[in-house]
This record gives C-alpha cells, sequence and structure tokens, in this order.
C-alpha cells in the first residue's frame, strides 16, 4: 500500500499485476479492501490500481463538501501520477459505479470497457430523502446507528454472516468517519441518471446481485436495457457482491473482458 497527494487529498492505493490497466472503485461506506477476493484474479491479467476514495479507508478524510466529479477528478489525477496508462477498463460498484461513469464524462476517449456493480446511478426523491436522513444520523449518533438501514439491508441475514468475509467487512464499515460517510451520501445525491448513462459508448457489463434489495436485479437490468450492447449478468449475491461473491464476481469480470478484447482484435483485422 501507498499514499498520492492529488486534487489537495491524500489517497492511499495499490497497484499490482501486468497487463491493461483496470481500475475498482469501491463502493460507499467500503474501501479498497473490498475488492481483496479478486484482487489475485484480476491482477493475473491487469495491471490494476484501487484505492480508499477521499474520506474512505485510510485515505483522507476533508470536512468540506465534495461531489461525484470531484471524486472523478481525484481518480483521474491519481492515475495521471501514477503513470498508469490508458485506456483504463473501469469496475465501479454500487455508488462507485458513479464515479466511474463520471470519470467516463471526463475522459471518454481513455475508457476501453465499465463495469458497474449494483450501480447507484439514479437517485429518486425517496432515495435522496434516504440518503440525507442516513447522513444526517451517521454524523450525530455515529455509523452504528445507520447500520439496519445500510449494512445489514445491503448483507442481509439469509446470506451467510459468519467467518471472516463479514466480521472483517462489518469491522472496517464501522470504522467510517462519520462526517466523511455523511459527504458520500450527499455527494450521490449528484447521481448522474439517465442524461450521463445514454452517453455510454463503451463496452459494458452490469451485474445484479440476486437477493440484492438495495438495487434489485430488475431496476439493474432495466438499466442495462438502455446501453447499447451492454451485457447483463446476476451474481448469487446480495448488494456488497466482490465481498459476498467474490470467485462469482472475478468470472464474470474476467469472462467479459476477454470477450471484450476478443472483440475488439477481431475488428481491428476487419479494418
Amino acid at each position: 500500500m501507498d499514499w498520492a497527494e492529488v486534487n489537495g487529498v491524500s489517497l492511499r492505493y495499490d497497484v499490482r499485476g501486468e497487463g491493461p490497466s483496470l481500475v475498482l472503485i469501491h463502493e460507499m461506506g467500503g474501501t479498497l479492501e473490498s475488492w481483496d477476493g479478486v484482487i489475485d484474479q484480476l491482477a493475473a491479467h491487469f495491471r490494476v490500481l484501487r484505492f480508499d476514495q477521499r474520506s474512505a479507508g485510510w485515505s483522507e478524510k476533508v470536512r468540506t463538501p465534495f461531489t461525484l466529479d470531484d471524486l472523478a477528478t481525484d481518480l483521474s489525477e491519481l492515475v495521471t501520477s501514477l503513470e498508469l496508462p490508458a485506456p483504463y477498463h473501469l469496475v465501479g460498484a454500487a455508488a462507485g459505479a458513479a464515479v466511474a461513469l463520471a470519470f467516463h464524462a471526463m475522459r471518454s476517449d481513455d475508457v476501453a470497457s465499465l463495469a458497474f456493480l449494483s450501480p447507484a446511478l439514479e437517485v429518486d426523491i425517496p432515495r435522496a430523502q434516504s440518503l440525507v436522513t442516513r447522513g444526517m444520523r451517521a454524523m450525530t449518533d455515529g455509523i452504528r446507528s445507520v447500520l439496519p438501514q445500510s449494512l445489514e439491508r445491503a448483507w442481509p441475514a439469509h446470506l451467510a454472516r459468519t467467518g471472516t468475509a463479514y466480521r472483517d467487512y462489518r469491522g472496517r464499515y464501522l470504522g467510517n468517519d462519520p462526517h466523511g460517510f455523511a459527504l458520500h451520501n450527499l455527494a450521490l445525491l449528484d447521481a448522474p441518471g439517465a442524461d450521463r448513462v445514454a452517453t455510454v459508448r463503451v463496452p459494458t457489463l452490469l451485474l445484479a446481485g440476486a437477493h440484492d434489495t438495495v438495487r434489485p436485479a430488475a431496476q439493474v437490468k432495466e438499466l442495462a436495457a438502455t446501453i447499447p450492447g451492454a451485457v447483463y449478468r446476476e451474481v448469487t449475491a446480495a448488494h456488497f457482491m466482490a465481498v459476498q461473491a467474490p470467485t462469482e464476481v472475478a468470472a464474470h469480470l474476467l469472462a467479459f473482458h476477454q470477450k471484450t478484447a476478443a472483440t475488439a482484435a477481431a475488428s481491428a483485422e476487419v479494418t
């Protein structure tokens, strides 16, 4: 692990593997450790960057509001600082998908593909109200007070909560800075919605959790239908699928990227 000073903040990051550049963007409340279960499989084929977003994990905890575009700018400056070569294959989990989409809007020519895991790309009025309420409660009463509304809903009781995966994730989740967590909730109020989604023209994979009640599979499938050529798959997991079903998630990502590479190679031969 290492730290980089970019866009006025210090970000913790990890880079490993060789090959095309692949960037993993964690979910709200997550850290770069959210990708522990998939990193080895992916790093066997890619140069993989994972990092703690500002006010998450061990990255700097800011006290001023930020936007999704600010988070995307953090990433843009990070890949430049690390001299990670374009084009980038971006993988975003939940709110991380919104950051990936914001990066795509800024540097579309540098994006080779997008993969969205239980993506949070649209926020309706009830969800917006929930984000504000959750953020304010976290600031006043701490992260533990929002567990029923966040972690416990995203990792339902009928899925395995025994063993190290749930224990470690819960421990990291409770370690979140309440103010930073609140700011991430407020940043998602500016989720890009259908207009920005409609601009996507790169190969795109959408993974839905079969047991996800936060972003139900039907919603993800409906979103996939709005992106030309998008691939839709379901995973035997709930909202935090990279932690709950890492082997399955890694297999879907690798299959998607292998197919994308084969298609690109075939197209190059024709031209």
